[in-house]
């Protein structure tokens, strides 16, 4: 284990008016043939530090390209959960992103979801993904138009944590080796908020793996002998709960805003 307490990435945006800096995480979960690189397509335009925790079987690869390395075997969230419990610098950070490996984005992409993140006062929230990705839901699909919606259900995939929401479900982690069922588990401890979690459709990544083909279904699921839709049965009974697969409003793009037309042309990809 080699990333240390951090520096943190420090960019003052000029639309959110919170405290400074704003600290960001982009922690990628990283095999051998991880998309992640493109999230460094131009680092002048980063305003988060990157956390690469590499799986794979060839120690040291991607640390030079990353703020904070580590190499551990096992799955994206008991790892998190160990992670954490040793390391609590990242309980520092204003937000979090937890992605899998079969995402790609430019570099701006990945600032821009952080921004509207913080601009919209979110605690839980996920980029869309774009017309072309692989989805498991459709309502994750980017929305042409739309800055954002707030919506019942975000995805386990790639979710955005606030600090406060990270401190509030990091208990969670641990209750699913697949991670199949924790964002159900998130809006239960959330209190179901209808205008603090959210899509953020001016920031669409590609997914670009077939669903249940990676490394985790076809070997170490199976090895463990854990079945992901179990897990997620088990979770629905243990909150009482199902998932909310609804969108509450649609927030539009502000045309006056000088990014709009940016994020307008990016959800055209």
């Amino acid at each position: 284990m080699e990333a240390k307490r951090p520096r943190f990435c420090e960019r003052r945006s000029t639309q959110w008016q919170g405290r400074w800096p704003i600290r960001n995480l982009a922690i990628a979960r990283a095999g051998d043939h991880s998309l992640h690189p493109s999230w460094l397509s131009h680092p002048s335009q980063k305003n988060f530090d990157l956390f690469v925790a590499y799986y794979g079987d060839s120690p040291g690869r991607w640390k030079d390209e990353s703020d904070f390395y580590d190499h551990a075997k096992g799955l994206k969230y008991p790892w998190f959960d160990r992670f954490l419990a040793s390391n609590p610098w990242i309980l520092d950070y204003d937000a979090v992103w937890l992605a899998d490996d079969d995402l790609a984005a430019d570099t701006a992409t990945v600032a821009d979801a952080f921004e509207i993140f913080h601009e919209a006062g979110l605690w839980l929230g996920q980029p869309s993904l774009t017309a072309d990705s692989v989805v498991s839901y459709e309502m994750m699909r980017r929305n042409p138009g739309a800055l954002l919606r707030h919506v019942g259900f975000v995805e386990e995939q790639m979710p955005i944590f606030s600090r406060r929401c990270l401190h509030q479900v990091r208990h969670t982690f641990g209750e699913s080796k697949s991670g199949w069922g924790l964002g159900i588990a998130w809006a239960k401890i959330l209190g179901y908020p209808k205008d603090k979690m959210a899509v953020i459709d001016a920031a669409p990544l590609r997914h670009v793996r077939p669903l249940q083909t990676g490394e985790m279904y076809t070997t170490v699921l199976p090895a463990l002998g854990k079945d992901p839709r179990a897990e997620l049965n088990a979770i629905r009974k243990r909150y009482e709960d199902d998932m909310r697969l609804v969108a509450f409003d649609r927030i539009f793009m502000d045309r006056s805003n000088p990014r709009s037309l940016e994020r307008l042309q990016r959800q055209r990809r």
